[in-house]
């Protein structure tokens, strides 16, 4: 054989060598990509799924928040009822005092009570107890 063509058969053999590797690397790599592309197209569908999870329990914990804030309100107005009322009763009960006193200390020319302030205190005092029986 000649010299020249087992050189030149050597070099044919190298070069197809060298695109069998480089096609295979090649292979490798779009393999490769093709798997990353895959594990990030899974890993976003979690993220979102996540994402999806993570805002119906922010909502959620919002609108309880919201929840908390419409109670705390409600029974703030309910307090500020409660305490208009008591102040209400305590005005009432502190005129009844007076009458009281007045039916007591209260004195006609002759030094005597007057009668008109107890009789209107007991007329007062009956009609509660009539109303609270009903």
């Amino acid at each position: 054989m000649d010299v020249n063509a087992i050189l030149q058969e050597r070099k044919r053999l190298r070069i197809q060598k060298e695109k069998i590797k480089q096609s295979q690397l090649q292979r490798k790599f779009r393999q490769k990509e093709k798997y990353y592309n895959q594990e990030l197209t899974e890993k976003l569908g979690k993220d979102i799924l996540a994402e999806k999870k993570q805002s119906f329990y922010q909502n959620l914990f919002a609108s309880d928040q919201n929840n908390n804030r419409e109670q705390e309100e409600i029974q703030l107005s309910q307090n500020q009822q409660q305490q208009k009322q008591q102040i209400k009763e305590k005005k009432k009960n502190k005129m009844e005092r007076k009458q009281i006193k007045k039916v007591f200390t209260q004195k006609n020319a002759k030094g005597q009570p007057v009668l008109k302030n107890y009789l209107n205190l007991m007329i007062k005092k009956i009609e509660k107890e009539k109303l609270n029986k009903n």
